[in-house]
């Protein structure tokens, strides 16, 4: 897990030092990967154990874990790293005059660095993150909790498998198309994973009245399709939020949260159907913690909207005064 932790952090940061154009598409190209590996390597690992047994197929992925150094030697630092540092190439204005605006938080300073606590969009990134970590806890729940509330109201075993296979392979398709979608100028990330977490709320709360294997199937391509766009569009939204230099940190901490929120949602949602008796209730725990989620990444929009207006109202004033 250790491992696997130190080497998802950079593969994500390193993509944005690497691309000034065609950035958010490449970051979820990138972030397709988990999700097909998970497709793959599932069918991959259950043949190995049939046919060389379980110390055989440890061997086999430790090999595979092994050529991951040669994609780590290939991670160097980028030209566009000192984007946001001079200039940022699609929003400049707003950069400088964010620089100018750096607010001093001795204790904040400490914990995640002087340059990310003085940034004057800490406040928007806390409510992003805030979002975020619900969102992670909702995410979760539905891959451990849904075959067992499928099986509940009739639904085959292998059936109930199978959602959690669509599941992943609609997430990795929305994965690129947010990817896609976010490189338009037109199209603020922030936004865009505002509008697909709140299309996907609806889906979790009727997985708990459903009971047709197509609803059910439906509803989980189109709840892996909107949360695979929420999590592709989060580097894209951190980029345009505080620039590529502070990527890493603002990643890396978001990331530290959100592990300790997916750690918490499937086991605080069976402690919710063990109380009420009803495993689709899960799904309703999902729901209110995604609703939740939206209401924190609105509430940034809106945070982050009023900053901009600001920063246009202050810019205007001091090119008057200076004139």
């Amino acid at each position: 897990g250790l491992g696997f932790g130190l080497m998802y952090l950079p593969s994500i940061v390193i993509v944005s030092q690497h691309f000034t154009t065609r950035r958010a598409l490449a970051t979820g190209i990138v972030l397709c990967g988990s999700g097909a590996g998970t497709v793959l390597f599932a069918p991959l690992t259950e043949q190995l154990v049939e046919q060389m047994g379980w110390r055989g197929t440890m061997r086999v992925l430790a090999v595979a874990c092994l050529g991951c150094v040669v994609c780590g030697c290939a991670m160097m630092p980028g030209g566009a790293v000192t984007e946001g540092v001079e200039v940022d190439t699609e929003n400049g204005d707003r950069e400088r005059s964010d620089r100018t605006r750096r607010v001093e938080r001795k204790f904040l300073a400490r914990i995640i660095g002087p340059e990310l606590s003085s940034s004057p969009a800490l406040p928007v990134l806390s409510l992003l993150m805030m979002g975020d970590c619900m969102s992670a806890l909702s995410l979760y729940i539905p891959y451990t909790h849904l075959p067992p509330a499928a099986t509940a109201v009739g639904i085959s075993p292998a059936n109930a498998a199978f959602l959690i296979s669509a599941l992943g392979v609609a997430n990795t398709l929305g994965r690129l198309v947010s990817g896609w979608l976010a490189d338009k100028p037109c199209i603020s990330p922030m936004i865009l994973i505002t509008v697909s977490l709140t299309s996907a709320v609806p889906t979790l709360f009727l997985f708990s009245v459903i009971s047709s294997y197509w609803m059910f199937l439906t509803l989980s391509c189109l709840f892996g399709f909107l949360t695979g766009m929420w999590v592709s569009a989060i580097p894209s939204a951190l980029v345009k939020l505080i620039g590529v230099p502070l990527l890493a940190p603002a990643f890396g901490l978001l990331t530290a949260f959100r592990g300790v929120m997916i750690l918490s949602g499937p086991p605080l949602a069976g402690m919710v159907v063990e109380v009420v008796g009803v495993k689709g209730v899960a799904m309703v725990v999902s729901g209110v913690a995604m609703s939740v989620a939206c209401v924190f990444f609105i509430l940034s929009v809106l945070v982050d909207r009023r900053k901009e207006r600001r920063g246009e109202y202050e810019d205007r004033r001091g090119e008057y005064e200076a004139l």
